[in-house]
C-alpha cells in the first residue's frame, strides 16, 4: 500500500435516489488497474506484450515461442 497516494473521499449531497424511500448506494472503486499491471509485469519480465485478456501461462508460452528467432 506504500506505492499508492493518499486518497481523499469527498461526499457530494444530491437529491434522493431512485428507490421508494430516496435511498442511494455508495460504490467502491473498481479494480481496474490489476490487468494493466499484470500486462506491464509480463512485458518487463519477458519482453512480450499480451493484450488478449485473461493472460494465461499458455498465452505467455506461445508469445515467447513466437518471439524466438
Amino acid at each position: 500500500m506504500a506505492d499508492i497516494p493518499k486518497l481523499k473521499t469527498v461526499l457530494v449531497e444530491s437529491p434522493g435516489g431512485p428507490t421508494p424511500y430516496g435511498g442511494k448506494s455508495i460504490g467502491e472503486q473498481p479494480v481496474s488497474a490489476v490487468a494493466p499491471a499484470i500486462v506491464n509485469a509480463v512485458l518487463d519480465a519477458a519482453g512480450i506484450s499480451i493484450t488478449d485478456l485473461p493472460i494465461t501461462s499458455e498465452k505467455v508460452y506461445h508469445a515467447l515461442q513466437a518471439k524466438r528467432p
